[in-house]
């Protein structure tokens, strides 16, 4: 973890004071899987998702050198994702009524909107952390020790949480 913290200090550095495009590749090549699974986990839309991943992105781009943690980047960048898609879901407009959804329909197929509203519905009852480990593992392919390090918790507690809240999907996909 703390050579991790450290790769990620190092590369923080080298885009925001050298303006380092090969560090700034490397950081989106080996952090964008991951943080694309804490945006789709809260926004539960793979096309939103990569739209607040590119806006995460840039901010990183733009950032100014005072604004670094001190300490624990990783998780820092997690916090800034995470409110990153907090912020543009506050901004975005929810589905007022039918014609939104008619409009949505239109535009990408009634099988779309289906199965949003139905990855809603199956998600609805789990926490964040319980979203972001399913969305992360089932959905995306990151891995236990991926997810555990992004947390802060062991991978054992990633892995009990993972089949926990399979077992709630699974109940509530029979009930």
């Amino acid at each position: 973890m703390k050579n991790q913290n450290k790769e990620l200090q190092n590369l923080f550095e080298k885009i925001i004071n050298e303006r380092s495009e090969r560090a700034f590749d490397e950081l989106y090549t080996k952090y964008s899987k991951l943080l694309f699974s804490v945006i789709v986990s809260i926004c539960l839309n793979s096309d939103e998702a990569n739209d607040i991943l590119h806006d995460v992105f840039i901010k990183i781009w733009n950032l100014d050198y005072s604004k670094l943690p001190g300490e624990n980047y990783l998780g820092w960048i997690y916090s800034v994702t995470r409110n990153a898609t907090y912020d543009y879901i506050r901004k975005k407009k929810k589905y007022e009524n039918i014609d939104d959804y008619k409009n949505q329909i239109a535009n990408n197929g009634i099988e779309d909107v289906i199965e949003t509203i139905h990855l809603d519905y199956l998600l609805e009852d789990l926490s964040e952390q319980e979203k972001l480990i399913v969305v992360s593992k089932a959905l995306k392919g990151v891995n236990h020790n991926e997810i555990s390090k992004l947390l802060g918790i062991p991978a054992s507690t990633v892995r009990w949480k993972y089949r926990e809240a399979l077992k709630k999907i699974n109940v509530k996909m029979k009930g």
